[in-house]
């Protein structure tokens, strides 16, 4: 569907912290780790629509198939596979962009 973005709300944000909270902490930081792919790869596919590059021009400039770039779109998909940091990066340039990592204490 065109123009789709995805989108969760307060309370299904609200649902997900409380059942982090009931995790270990090997699967919190597991949790943590898809989350913050999956914001990523959102955050970067806004970046692609809002700069009206489709996903074949993308595709192109990362020397992939377009099918790559739609799959690696639809992080809610049961099928969805988390991309490397070498696969975000790569993403990133192909939109002008450099991708960031930064350290910090954990809370």
């Amino acid at each position: 569907m065109r123009g789709k973005t995805n989108h969760i709300d307060g309370d299904a944000l609200a649902h997900l912290a409380r059942l982090r909270r009931r995790l270990s902490p090997e699967e919190r930081a597991a949790y943590d780790e898809r989350i913050l792919a999956i914001r990523t790869v959102l955050e970067l596919a806004d970046h692609r629509r809002k700069r009206r590059l489709s996903q074949k021009t993308i595709a192109e400039r990362m020397g992939v198939t377009q099918p790559v770039i739609a799959r690696l779109e639809k992080p809610f998909d049961a099928a969805w596979r988390q991309p490397s940091l070498s696969v975000l990066s790569r993403y990133a340039a192909a939109l002008g962009l450099v991708l960031e990592v930064r350290l910090r204490r954990a809370a």
